[in-house]
């Protein structure tokens, strides 16, 4: 999961770009994605961290805050440390009853929050479709407020989603559904195991639609854990094709040497660039968005 921090520097957005582009290879890899988007190649990938500063809790906060009033904090703690989301969120459902936890999740991330910070410069950096596994309606309300209405796509529609791979049409592909949309809806174990199921199995639409974009277009991957779950999974069963294109993400630097040698290595076998921004710094990720939409020297 995307983290919470919204801790933000003080220094200038130019200041704060040139640190930026300072660490390991981010400058010349920033060029290469900043041609990229230029050439309307890319195709955003949003992740829960560009809802936050619009005022949505992650999905780590959500489950917790959730999970302490219906009592069973500890148990949610430790799904969550070991890394089980579904299982979590499957916890929580069978707690609190489907009925209850569908309209906490409506309640919550069905909100009308005004877009604030990265999220707002999607529509510049989007020439065609965007993909998202977030609930809340941020991107589309973005998008309108910038006179680019989209054509919204819900779940995992591979028709609608050939047609967004292979056309400049604004699409949002919500691959986990929506706040309000619970039949197509993927948070908790059951429903993994409904939309996903063996991802081997090609009738599972996800997994199918999935691989369809991950091996047809380069993605930028914004506000991603790029954690281990069954998207991942898919992203690293088709790293090893020599055709499959390369992808990028805006990510949060570790901590250690050997933990940023270990993501990167982790991220290099999904076929991943990084474009690392210093740790706790989200407003980074806005700074690099902007130099993005810049005019090309």
């Amino acid at each position: 999961m995307p983290p919470s921090s919204t801790t933000e520097p003080t220094a200038s957005p130019s200041t704060t770009l040139n640190e930026i582009l300072s660490i390991q290879d981010n400058a010349s890899e920033f060029a290469r994605l900043k041609a990229q988007v230029h050439s309307g190649r890319v195709i955003p990938f949003v992740g829960a961290g560009l809802s936050i500063p619009c005022g949505f809790p992650g999905w780590t906060a959500f489950l917790l805050e959730e999970a302490k009033h219906a009592g069973i904090e500890a148990e949610i703690q430790a799904d969550l440390s070991a890394g089980k989301y579904g299982e979590a969120a499957q916890r929580l459902e069978d707690e609190l009853h489907s009925f209850a936890f569908r309209r906490r999740i409506a309640t919550v991330f069905g909100k009308e929050l005004l877009p604030s910070g990265a999220v707002k410069l999607l529509p510049e950096i989007a020439a065609g479709s965007i993909i998202t596994t977030n609930f809340d309606r941020v991107i589309e309300r973005v998008f309108k407020d910038a006179s680019k209405p989209l054509d919204s796509v819900w779940g995992a529609r591979f028709g609608a989603i050939r047609n967004a791979l292979f056309t400049q049409a604004r699409y949002l592909l919500k691959l986990h559904g929506d706040a309000y949309d619970e039949t197509e809806r993927v948070l908790t174990q059951a429903e993994y195991d409904q939309h996903y199921g063996d991802i081997q199995d090609p009738l599972r639409p996800l997994p199918y639609a999935l691989k369809a974009i991950f091996s047809s277009a380069t993605l930028l991957f914004l506000g991603c854990s790029l954690t281990v779950d069954r998207t991942i999974k898919i992203l690293g069963q088709l790293s090893s094709q020599p055709v499959a294109p390369e992808h990028y993400a805006i990510v949060e630097a570790p901590d250690s040497q050997e933990d940023f040698r270990l993501r990167r290595r982790a991220l290099s076998g999904l076929r991943i660039v990084p474009i690392w921004y210093p740790r706790a710094r989200h407003h980074s990720v806005e700074v690099l968005l902007r130099a993005l939409c810049s005019p090309t020297p």
